[in-house]
């Protein structure tokens, strides 16, 4: 069962920010994860290790949607939009791509990032690690983890 640090929980997006980023970035968000956005927006989980391939991973913070609230918070590193804006020509291998097929939703130990992740079904996005030291730009490099946002959840310890 996912347990999240309470006080660290950032104020819910709104429907506009949720369908302005999904317009901007041209995919939907699968409704789970807007869900999980809504109820845990920026939050450091407890439960918060998972295994993939015999290796252990902890998720840092998972990432946020603020918005407007952006400039007055101190939490502006952990925004969606501010980590693709550092990131972006390292999550695509087209540089003629218009929106994103890679999305960082969760802050991992040493730069690296869990992703929603379109490129293979962009109405149903798998989840993969991207790797912040092997990936170059237009070069992203990434390992699947779970099929859906929920499966991932459910590998979280």
């Amino acid at each position: 069962m996912f347990r999240a640090k309470e006080d660290s929980i950032l104020p819910a997006p709104t429907e506009k920010l949720i369908e302005d980023v999904e317009k901007y970035y041209r995919m939907k968000l699968p409704l789970t994860y807007k869900s999980f956005l809504n109820n845990y927006n920026g939050v450091i989980p407890i439960t918060n290790t998972f295994k993939v391939e015999g290796n252990e991973y902890i998720i840092e913070r998972f990432l946020s949607l603020l918005g407007d609230e952006i400039n007055e918070s101190e939490y502006g590193w952990t925004d969606i939009e501010v980590v693709i804006s550092q990131i972006s020509e390292r999550l695509t291998n087209d540089g003629n791509q218009i929106g994103k097929k890679i999305i960082p939703i969760g802050a991992l130990f040493a730069g690296d990032f869990v992703c929603l992740d379109y490129r293979t079904n962009p109405e149903q996005p798998c989840i993969s690690i991207w790797y912040h030291a092997e990936s170059d730009e237009f070069s992203p490099i990434t390992k699947w983890v779970a099929d859906d946002f929920d499966s991932f959840i459910g590998l979280l310890k």
